[in-house]
Formats: structure tokens, C-alpha cells, sequence
């Protein structure tokens, strides 16, 4: 048994050592093998490396880890997302001279990273044909006619957020760089034999086949279709086309946040019995908004700017006091009006008045411009030669008075649309509130209250009841501004607001995060600051539809991304304006009239469309049809309501019937039908 068993040990023995062998060795073969591959597959590499580089092409290789030498990714090329679109072949999407297409040899050879660089304030055309931005427009797609808001949502979306148009195609939107908008009122579907025979007329019309008058060539030069558009109104009168264009819906994260301003708001206030004056000053935002001249103290050190000529800033008080808005009674709240007249300058002071809280009367001078005068503006100042002579009180002479009496720490100036009055005394000033901001008009933002229309709606007061013949009383005014400011500090924030979802389009277009937002400017007739300027950056007051183009060729030159601008000599010679409509003639004016005119507007809006630098958008709208007819009939159906309320029928002067009603709603149609023009340079 011994024996055997020792047998059987040696032979497992043995049979274990020969199977240990072979798996060593199948081991030692495998990774062999393995090294051997290996090896190949990096021999290969560096010969695929070296046939790169003999062809000239540069490529990156696949393996990632190459110590020896590192190999640059090419630039990234951006290409559109949105699907491809067959454009007809007059369709204006090719890439101008300034934006050179890349070749792909320049393509090829250029091997450089491309770095992030911090946002300009003008972008740059795309230099990928590929990416340059168009409007595509499908006739058959269009359902129903454009209205002025759908021009409004286009711009929103061509340089922000908003909604995608469903009537146009709008592809890489995110290199349009300007869109500059022209109401050119007085054009109407009448003049163009395309747009006959039309109806209700809803889907685009080609300008080749539009049939325009020929002084209107370069219409059909710069833009491919023409649009009927929709004017807002109703049965029987006209909305503002103004208004639909310039007013925008809030986003949805702006309501949420108004929302919780509003709940701070009144978290804060509940327990008081009466609203302090601070919470009605004007941000720094606003102020910037509403052109208001900034005192340093508002703005960070170093970016204040420095005082211009003959300008002076409040100082702070030489007494000391508590913190702001610790105790009753530490603000002194003044009223402020200003008349000015217009000089060889411009504008120039020729009264001030200030008032305290009780309406007394603390400071009122009388001032004589530094230039000569042009037009005392006594309709509106009530200042005229005989009661300015004789003054010898200068602008630097009420500048050291009034900082005698306003310290910037404890003076809060209370005012209409103040701005206007702290730039004609030249005086920068930062505790100001606004009437004219803290309330606001029924139609909400563009438009601002009239004070007059304040005094009467929530103080019961009847005030400028001799303008046009006497002018305005600075002291009158001041004491209103005090006396809405005192009434808002009793009855709350929301007194005298109107809950409307909707903000300025400049005000939403620079709340954009892309690139800091974008700047607007209005160029308009008048003060455009003070009727639909607010929130825009920039606000150019013209006499003339060659100050308009000069002004919007101005605002596109600094980079202004959305510039608004109105051209009404055409308006003014139709009998548009609106101190024609009523006396207004239905039928329109003789060709030979409208000529020279159509023919002048024709130049501007050339002028206009030449100045603008590749990659934008630019629209021209009329706003509304011939409204005259409308209007008149609108003069008589008032004459009628006034009458009817004292006079029996048979008496009556004026009298309105069904043929009238029918007539109104007609003209109402025809003033409701605009057109417009859309394309991107």
C-alpha cells in the first residue's frame, strides 16, 4: 500500500508541474501576442501622422494620449438649426461685400483656437454663408392678415426672446444686428393696383407686381413683398398704431417678479399709516430711463461723469441728521416747475418756482436767457417780451440760490417729467420724484399722464385752463405735483396705477441677457421722451423728416440695436394730421400734389435703408388706411351725442341714423387697412 500510494504522488506531482508549464507559457505567449499588435497599431498611427503632414491637411488623430506633440482642434463652425428652406430666387438672403464668405482653403489651413472674448456691442456678420440671417416668407401659409403687434412680436423675436412668428421665417436670428422700424403714415392700398379687388386682403402681394406709383420705385428696390396689415381698432374707431408697436407683453418671469416687488412692497408698508416719501424716488434705473442728468452720488466712484459747462450738482447738507428715512420729518419736499422759452441754443430757463408741502410759495424768479430769444412759447410758458423785460436775474444767479435751498441728502424735488426742469437749470440732483412715473396713463406704458389730466382725475382740480392763450403758472403746477405726491403717500403704491401686463418694447428689449441687453432711440416730432420715449436709452427731438432720417442714421452709427423713427411730411400733406381730420376732405389729393412728396420720401427711406450695416431688419409700416373719412364721420356722431342730450329729436342740429352707422363702420374698415414692408439688409 506504501508503494502505490507513493506512485500516485509522483505522478500527480508530475502532472500538475507539466500543466503549471503550459499555462506560463500561454501566458507568456498571450502577452506576446498582444505587445506585438500593439505595436503595429502605433507603427501605423505615426505612418497615417506622417501622410497628414506631407498632404498638408490637419487633422486630429484619433488616439488621444500623444505626448510628443500636441495637436490643435479646428475652429468650430457654427451651422444653422433650423431646418433648410427653399427661398424663391428673388428672396434677398445672400451675404453682401462686407461679410466675406470663408473659402474652404482658409477654412482648412487655419488650425487656431478660437479664444472667448467678452461681448462687443455690435455684432459682427457671419462669415459663413450658411449662417447669415433671412425671412423667408410662404403666402399659402398665411392665414389670417398681420396686425401692428405682429410687426411688434417680430422684432421681439428677431433680437430677443418672444414667440417664433408662424407667418414668416425668421433663420439664424442670432446675427441680425439692428432692426430699425419707419411708420411712414399716408401710404395706403389705394396707390398700389395690386392691392385692388383684394377685400379683406390678408396674404402678401410681390412688389413687381404691386403696381405702385413710380415715385415709390425704391420700394420695390429694398423689399421683395408687401403686407396687408391690420391697424388695432374696432367697429368705429381707430386704436394707436403707436401704442400696438411700442408696447410689449410682459414675459412671464417679469410678472413673477413684479409680483413678489409688489408682496415686499406691501410686506414693508402694512403696518404704517402713512407711505414714507422715499418709496416713491426715482432708481437709478429709472432716472437713466427717463433721461434724468445723474448726480454722482448715485453712480459707482469713477463712472460719474464729470460736470459740463456752466452745470452744477446739490450738495450735501452742513447739519447733521439721521439716516435716511428714520424719523418723520427729516425730508424737505419741494415742488418744482420751470417755463422755458426757445433761443438761438434751444430751449433756455425763463422762470422757476419752487413750493414746500403746505403749497406756500418759497422761491419764484423770473430768468433772462443768455441768448437771444426766438419764440417766448407764450402759449405754453406764458412769458412774453414785455413781462421779461426789465429782469436782470441770470441762470448762474438761480444756481446759487437753489443750492442755498436743496442739499442732496435731505431735499426731495417733486416735479412733472422733472427732467425737462433740472436741464434747463443746468442742476443735477438725486432724491427726485416723478408724477408723472409714479402714476400712471390709462393706456399704461409708452404713454405718460398730462398733469392736467392727474389734477382733475384724483384731486378734483381744474388747472391749465388758459394754455394757448396765457400759458401755464409754474407755481400751479409745482403745488399739484406736492399735492398728488401727498395723496399717493396716503392712499398706497398701487394708487393711481392701472394693472395692465404690459412694459415699454425698449424696456423689454433691454432687459435681454444676450450681450447686455439692447439699446434703443426714438427719433420722432416734438419731445419724444416725453410721450413715447420712456425706457428708451436714447430720445431725438426733430422738426423734419430730414431731422428723422439725419437722427435714425445717427442712432444706427452708435449701436443703438432697435432704433423706432416717424416720417410725416406725407402724413401732414394726405390731411392726416390731427388737426385736419375733422374739416379733412374724403377724397385724396391730386397726383400733381403728391408727387414731389412721395417722391422725398422715396430718398429717405433710401437714404435710411443705405445707412444700415449688413444683418438688419428693417420694416416700414403706415400704421393705419385713410382714416379722414372715419373721422369725420366720428366729428359728427360727437355733435350728435352732445345735442341729443338737451334737444329733442326734431330740434336737433345734427341728427344720426343707420346710414350714418353703416358709413362709420365702411370708413372704420378702410382706415383699419395698413401695409407694410419687411426685409434684412
Amino acid at each position: 500500500m506504501g508503494k502505490s500510494s507513493e506512485k500516485r504522488d509522483r505522478k500527480e506531482k508530475r502532472v500538475t508541474e507539466h500543466v503549471a508549464h503550459h499555462a506560463v507559457e500561454g501566458v507568456v505567449k498571450d502577452k506576446k501576442e498582444k505587445k506585438e499588435k500593439k505595436d503595429k497599431k502605433r507603427k501605423d498611427r505615426d505612418e497615417d501622422v506622417a501622410d497628414l503632414a506631407t498632404q498638408d491637411v490637419v487633422k486630429e488623430p484619433k488616439q488621444k494620449k500623444v505626448k510628443k506633440e500636441k495637436v490643435e482642434k479646428p475652429p468650430k463652425v457654427i451651422t444653422p438649426t433650423d431646418p433648410p428652406v427653399e427661398a424663391p430666387e428673388t428672396l434677398v438672403d445672400t451675404v453682401p461685400a462686407e461679410a466675406p464668405i470663408p473659402t474652404e482653403e482658409s477654412s482648412s489651413t487655419s488650425i487656431e483656437e478660437p479664444k472667448k472674448k467678452k461681448p462687443k456691442k455690435d455684432k459682427k456678420a457671419p462669415k459663413n454663408a450658411d449662417s447669415y440671417p433671412t425671412f423667408t416668407v410662404f403666402p399659402d401659409n398665411v392665414k389670417s392678415p398681420i396686425g401692428v403687434s405682429s410687426l411688434r412680436d417680430l422684432v421681439i423675436w428677431c433680437l430677443g426672446d418672444g414667440i417664433n412668428p408662424t407667418w414668416m421665417m425668421v433663420k439664424n436670428k442670432q446675427y441680425i444686428r439692428r432692426a430699425v422700424v419707419l411708420l411712414v403714415p399716408g401710404l395706403t392700398s389705394e396707390m398700389f393696383a395690386g392691392m385692388k379687388g383684394m377685400g379683406e386682403g390678408m396674404k402678401p402681394v410681390k412688389m413687381a407686381e404691386a403696381g405702385g406709383p413710380e415715385e415709390l420705385g425704391v420700394l420695390g428696390d429694398v423689399f421683395e413683398w408687401m403686407w396687408p396689415t391690420k391697424a388695432p381698432g374696432d367697429n368705429q374707431r381707430l386704436y394707436s398704431p403707436l401704442l400696438a408697436l411700442l408696447q410689449a407683453p410682459l414675459s412671464n418671469a417679469e410678472k413673477e417678479r413684479r409680483a413678489r416687488e409688489q408682496r415686499r412692497v406691501q410686506a414693508q408698508s402694512s403696518s404704517k399709516e402713512e407711505f414714507p416719501p422715499e418709496m416713491f424716488l426715482l432708481k437709478l434705473g429709472e432716472m437713466e430711463e427717463q433721461g434724468y442728468p445723474l448726480h454722482t452720488s448715485l453712480l459707482p466712484e469713477g463712472q460719474a461723469k464729470e460736470l459740463e459747462t456752466d452745470w452744477v450738482e446739490t450738495k450735501k447738507s452742513d447739519s447733521e441728521w439721521k439716516t435716511v428715512g428714520k424719523k418723520e420729518g427729516e425730508y424737505i419736499i419741494y415742488g418744482l416747475d420751470c417755463e422755458m422759452c426757445k433761443t438761438s441754443e434751444g430751449n433756455e430757463l425763463t422762470r422757476v418756482t419752487l413750493v414746500n408741502a403746505k403749497s406756500e410759495v418759497i422761491y419764484d424768479k423770473l430768468v433772462m436767457p443768455d441768448n437771444e430769444i426766438i419764440d417766448y412759447l407764450t402759449q405754453w410758458s406764458g412769458i412774453t417780451e414785455e413781462r421779461l423785460s426789465g429782469t436782470t436775474t441770470k441762470l448762474a444767479d438761480v444756481q446759487r440760490d437753489f443750492m442755498e435751498l436743496v442739499s442732496s441728502d435731505r431735499t426731495i424735488l417733486v416735479g412733472h417729467s422733472l427732467e425737462s426742469d433740472l436741464v434747463a437749470l443746468k442742476i443735477r440732483h438725486p432724491l427726485v420724484i416723478d408724477t408723472s412715473v409714479i402714476y400712471q396713463h390709462s393706456r399704461g406704458p409708452p404713454y405718460k399722464p398730462s398733469l392736467k389730466w392727474l389734477a382733475e382725475r384724483h384731486l378734483g382740480a381744474q388747472i391749465q385752463r388758459n394754455t394757448g392763450v396765457g400759458g401755464h403758472d409754474s407755481a400751479e403746477d409745482a403745488r399739484t405735483a406736492v399735492q398728488l405726491l401727498l395723496m399717493k403717500m396716503q392712499k398706497g403704491v398701487e394708487f393711481g396705477t392701472f394693472a395692465r401686463d404690459v412694459e415699454p418694447i425698449f424696456t423689454r428689449l433691454q432687459r435681454q441677457t444676450s450681450e447686455g441687453g439692447v439699446t434703443s432711440a426714438v427719433v420722432d416730432y416734438g419731445n419724444p421722451r416725453a410721450l413715447i420715449g420712456a425706457g428708451a436709452k436714447t430720445c431725438i427731438g426733430c422738426q423734419s423728416d430730414d431731422d428723422v432720417v439725419k437722427g435714425i442714421k445717427e442712432a444706427v452709427e452708435t449701436n443703438h440695436g432697435f432704433v423706432f423713427g416717424r416720417l410725416r411730411e406725407l402724413e401732414f400733406a394726405a390731411g392726416w394730421g390731427s388737426s385736419n381730420r375733422e374739416d379733412a376732405n374724403s377724397e385724396p389729393l391730386s397726383p400733381d400734389l403728391m408727387s414731389p412728396v412721395l417722391a422725398r420720401l422715396s430718398e429717405r427711406i433710401k437714404e435710411i435703408y443705405e445707412s444700415l450695416p449688413p444683418c438688419s431688419a428693417f420694416i416700414v409700416y403706415t400704421g393705419t388706411g385713410n382714416p379722414r373719412e372715419m373721422s369725420r364721420l366720428n366729428a359728427k356722431y360727437g355733435k350728435h351725442k352732445a345735442e341729443f342730450k338737451t334737444k329733442k329729436w326734431d330740434e336737433l342740429e345734427v341728427k344720426w341714423d343707420d346710414n350714418d352707422q353703416q358709413a362709420l363702420n365702411t370708413a372704420t374698415k378702410v382706415a383699419r387697412k395698413g401695409l407694410s414692408w419687411i426685409t434684412l439688409k
